[in-house]
C-alpha cells in the first residue's frame, strides 16, 4: 500500500462510510478554534460557561504503587494525592472548557497525552486518535464504517457478546476461527480464507475482530509468532484488524519481576498489531475501563488519518466527544506535575498486574484444590485477563448416555452445560457458560447458507469464571463450585 495517510484502503468503506459527510458546523467550529482568543466569534451556540453550575471539582486518588495486595499499605491506610480540576487555568484542562461542547477528536490535550502513551508503549506508525465512551462504541463505530449488509467478519469462535450483538442488526454475520490456550490458529484462519467460495458463502470477509490478550472469555493470549503470522494473513487476503486490547497491561509472567520500572514493564509485554503495522490495516481500541474505572466511559481509537477522518464524520453527527469531565480527569491525572503522570500511570498498571496475578495463582490453586481434583473438569492457566476457561467433562456424566449418541454433541453437551449452570445457581453460585460467547447460527447463516458449516465442534462444555473478585469470595467460590460438580455428576 502506497497512500501513507490510509486513503489505500478506500476500498474497505461501507457505503456508510463513504456517504457520510462531515459537520459543517463543527468544521466552522473548529476553524474559530484554530484562529485563537483574538477571533470574535458570534458562530457557536455554546451556552455561556459562566453560567455553568460546576465551579471546581477534586477527585482524590491514590498514591501509584506496585503494590496493590489488599495486605498492602494502600488497602489499610491508602495514601491519596487530590486532583483540583478548576476554571480559570487551574487544571490541565480548564474545566469550563472540559465542560463546554467540543470537537469530536475530544479534547487536544487528551489527545495528546494519548498519543504520548500510544507512542511509548507500541511506537505505532500511525497514531492518529479518535477518543470513544469505550470499546464497544470503538468496536461498533468501526463495524459501521466497513460493514454491510451481506458482509462476513471474522472473530474468535468465543468473544465477547457485547461485540458480538454489535453488527447482528446491520445484517453482518460472523466466521468464527478456531483458537486454544494461545488464540487464533493462524493455519486454520489461512485455510479459511484460502478456500472461501464466494458462491456459496458470499463476499470474502475483510475485517478480523480480534482480543489478542486475555481474550474474553477464554483467557487465551496470542504468541508473538502467531501475532506474526496473523498480520502477514491479512497483508495477503487484504484483511482489517480490528484489534481490542483492554486486557493488554494484565498481561502475566512466571515469578516476581526483575524490575517494575515503567520502561522494563514496556519491554515485557507482548507487541501489538498496532506496533507491527506498516500498511495503516489496523485499528486499535483501547479503554480505561480495566486500567482505572469502567464509570469514566472513555477510551480511543487509534488508525490511519483516513480512517480517523471518516470515524470523526460519524462522531460529530452521532455520539459527539466523549464526556468532557473524564476527559478532564485523565488529563489531569496523567499530567506531570499534577497527576501521575505517564509514568505514573504505568506505575499503576504494574500494581494492577502484579495484584491481578496474585489472585489468578490464588484461584488456580483453590480450582486444583477443590475443582479439579474431581475429576469433572479441566483448564488451563491464562497468561493474561481476568478470567480462566473450564472445561467441563459432560462426556463423564450419566445422561451422556449411549442411547443419546445419534443426537448433536454439540447440543448435548450445551444442554448439560446449562443444565449445571442452572444447578450451580440454585445452590448459590453464578458461573457463565459457553453459550452466550458462541458463534451460533444466528450468527453465521445468512441468506439461507451458513458461512462455516460443521468446521468443527462448537465445544460448548466450558464455563468463564472471574478471578477479579475479592480472596474470600474466590475461596468460598472454588469450594462451592467443587461440591456442586460433584453433586450434579451423580444425578
Amino acid at each position: 500500500m502506497s497512500a501513507l495517510n490510509g486513503s489505500a484502503f478506500a476500498h474497505h468503506l461501507s457505503r456508510e462510510g463513504k456517504e457520510r459527510l462531515s459537520n459543517p458546523m463543527k468544521h466552522i467550529s473548529r476553524r474559530v478554534a484554530l484562529a485563537g482568543p483574538s477571533m470574535i466569534s458570534m458562530a457557536n451556540g455554546e451556552p455561556q460557561p459562566r453560567l455553568f453550575p460546576v465551579t471546581g471539582v477534586q477527585v482524590h486518588v491514590p498514591l501509584p504503587n506496585t503494590n496493590h495486595s489488599p495486605k498492602s499499605s494502600l488497602f489499610e491506610t491508602p495514601k491519596t494525592q487530590i486532583l483540583d480540576l478548576q476554571n480559570d487555568g487551574g487544571s490541565a484542562i480548564d474545566l469550563a472548557q472540559a465542560l463546554q461542547y467540543h470537537s469530536g477528536w475530544g479534547l487536544s490535550k487528551t489527545v495528546e497525552i494519548v498519543q504520548e502513551l500510544n507512542r511509548l508503549v507500541h511506537r505505532p506508525h500511525h497514531n492518529n486518535i479518535i477518543l470513544t465512551v469505550g470499546n464497544v462504541d470503538a468496536a461498533v463505530k468501526v463495524f459501521r464504517l466497513f460493514g454491510e449488509r451481506g458482509d462476513t467478519m471474522l472473530c474468535e469462535e468465543f468473544t465477547f457478546p457485547g461485540t458480538l450483538n454489535a453488527p447482528h442488526g446491520m445484517g453482518i454475520r460472523w466466521a468464527p476461527l478456531r483458537i486454544d490456550a494461545n488464540g487464533i490458529i493462524p493455519e486454520e484462519m489461512e485455510q479459511l480464507l484460502h478456500s472461501w467460495d464466494e458462491t456459496k458463502r458470499g463476499k470474502k470477509p475483510r475485517l478480523l475482530y480480534t482480543i489478542p490478550a486475555g481474550q474474553n472469555p477464554t483467557g487465551s493470549t496470542l504468541t508473538v509468532e502467531r501475532r506474526q503470522k496473523i498480520y502477514k494473513i491479512a497483508r495477503k487476503h487484504d484483511l482489517l484488524i480490528l484489534e481490542d486490547d483492554p486486557y493488554y497491561f494484565l498481561q502475566y509472567k512466571d515469578g516476581s519481576p526483575a524490575s517494575e520500572a515503567p520502561a522494563d514493564f514496556i519491554n515485557s509485554l507482548a507487541p501489538t498489531f498496532l506496533s507491527m503495522d506498516v500498511e495503516g490495516r489496523v485499528l486499535r481500541i483501547d479503554t480505561l475501563s480495566k486500567t482505572l474505572v469502567p464509570g469514566l466511559r472513555l477510551g480511543w481509537i487509534t488508525c490511519n488519518e483516513f480512517f480517523a477522518e471518516k470515524l470523526l464524520h460519524m462522531v460529530d453527527s452521532s455520539t459527539q466527544a466523549p464526556n468532557g469531565l473524564s476527559q478532564s480527569l485523565f488529563c489531569e491525572l496523567l499530567t506531570s506535575g499534577r497527576g501521575w503522570g505517564i509514568d505514573g500511570y504505568l506505575t499503576w498498571c504494574i500494581g494492577l498486574r502484579n495484584e491481578y496475578q496474585r489472585r489468578r495463582d490464588l484461584f488456580f490453586k483453590g480450582l486444583q484444590e477443590h475443582v479439579l481434583s474431581t475429576g469433572y473438569a479441566s483448564t488451563y492457566v491464562p497468561e493474561a485477563g481476568m478470567f480462566f476457561w473450564i472445561e467441563v467433562h459432560v462426556h463423564k456424566h450419566p445422561r451422556w448416555s449411549a442411547k443419546d449418541a445419534e443426537k448433536d454433541e454439540d447440543a448435548r453437551a450445551n444442554l448439560l452445560t446449562q443444565q449445571l449452570t442452572d444447578f450451580a445457581f440454585e445452590r448459590g453460585l453464578a458461573v457463565m457458560p459457553a453459550a452466550p460467547f458462541s458463534i451460533g447460527p444466528e450468527y453465521r447463516v445468512h441468506d439461507g447458507f451458513d458461512i462455516t458449516p460443521d468446521m468443527y465442534p462448537k465445544r460448548m462444555n466450558h464455563l468463564r469464571a472471574t478471578f477479579a473478585g475479592e480472596d474470600d469470595v474466590i475461596e468460598r467460590g472454588l469450594k462451592l463450585m467443587g461440591q456442586v460438580l460433584s453433586e450434579f455428576f451423580l444425578q
